[in-house]
C-alpha cells in the first residue's frame, strides 16, 4: 500500500500545483507611487496621477504610507477623487470634501475607502473634480495602496487544462492497475514484492538503509528421489522359522 499511496499523493500534488499556477494573484500591496505617471513632471505635485500594475482581485482599497502628502483646491471649490481601473474601466471610489483652500492630508481619508464591486484591479488614479493646478502636494514616492476583499480566485478551465488533467488521471489509473497485479510479503528487515503475472518471476528485495534494488530468483524445488527397484532374492522378506 505504500507504493499506492505514493502514486496518489504525487498525482494529487501535481493537480494542486496546476490549479495554483492557473489562479490569479490574490489582493496585496500595489507598487510604490514612484512608478506613477502624472500631468506634471513630478510624482509629488500634480492634478492627476495614475499608477498601473498587474491585475489583482479586490473590492476595497486603502492608502498606505501617505506621510505628509495632502490636497487642496487653491480656492477653486474642487474635491480630490480616488478611482480604480476595474476590469478595464475607471471606477470612482471616493470623493473628498471641498477643501476651501485648506490642506487635507491623504492620511485623513477613510481606511479602507468605500467598497466597490469586486473585480480585477489594474490601476489607481488620484485626481480632482475640476482642474486646480497641482491639487496634490508632497505625495510620497513610497506611498502604496492596499487592495483587499478579492474573494476566492476562480480558475477558468481551458482545453489545455483538460488535456493535462486527462493525462494525469490516465497515469493514476495505470498506477492502480500495476499495484493491483502485485501482492506484498514482509520478512524481518527485508520487504519483497512478488508478481503473479509471470511464472517463476523474480522478486525485488528492498534492503533498509541506502536504497538498493536486488533481483532475487526463488530457488527451484529439489528433484524427487527416483523410485527404488526391488532385486529378487536380496529384497525378499525373510521367511518365518516357526513351523
Amino acid at each position: 500500500m505504500t507504493g499506492l499511496r505514493g502514486i496518489l499523493r504525487n498525482k494529487f500534488a501535481v493537480i494542486g500545483m496546476l490549479m495554483a499556477l492557473s489562479a490569479p494573484a490574490l489582493a496585496s500591496l500595489t507598487p510604490m507611487w514612484s512608478g506613477a505617471v502624472t500631468d506634471t513632471t513630478s510624482v509629488t505635485d500634480f492634478d492627476t496621477g495614475t499608477l498601473l500594475f498587474a491585475a489583482q482581485s479586490a473590492s476595497q482599497i486603502s492608502i498606505v504610507n501617505s506621510g505628509i502628502g495632502y490636497t487642496h483646491d487653491h480656492g477653486n471649490l474642487a474635491s480630490a477623487t480616488v478611482e480604480v481601473l476595474r476590469n478595464g474601466v475607471w471606477t470612482l471610489v471616493f470623493t473628498g470634501p471641498v477643501s476651501n483652500n485648506i490642506d487635507i492630508l491623504l492620511s485623513s481619508f477613510p481606511v479602507p475607502l468605500p467598497s466597490f464591486a469586486g473585480g480585477q484591479i489594474t490601476g489607481v488614479r488620484l485626481s480632482t473634480t475640476k482642474p486646480v493646478g497641482q491639487a496634490f502636494h508632497s505625495i510620497q514616492p513610497t506611498m502604496q495602496f492596499l487592495l483587499a476583499g478579492g474573494g476566492p480566485p476562480t480558475m477558468v478551465p481551458t482545453l489545455s487544462t483538460y488535456g493535462i488533467l486527462a493525462l494525469i488521471l490516465s497515469l493514476m489509473s495505470a498506477g492502480l492497475l500495476v499495484m493491483r497485479g502485485r501482492f506484498r510479503t514482509e520478512t524481518p528487515g527485508v520487504s519483497v514484492l512478488f508478481s503473479r503475472s509471470r511464472p517463476r518471476a523474480q522478486a525485488l528485495a528492498l534492503v533498509p538503509g541506502p536504497i538498493y534494488a536486488v533481483a532475487v530468483t526463488p530457488p527451484r524445488p529439489a528433484p524427487a528421489a527416483p523410485a527404488r527397484t526391488a532385486i529378487p532374492g536380496r529384497d525378499a522378506p525373510p521367511r518365518s522359522r516357526c513351523r
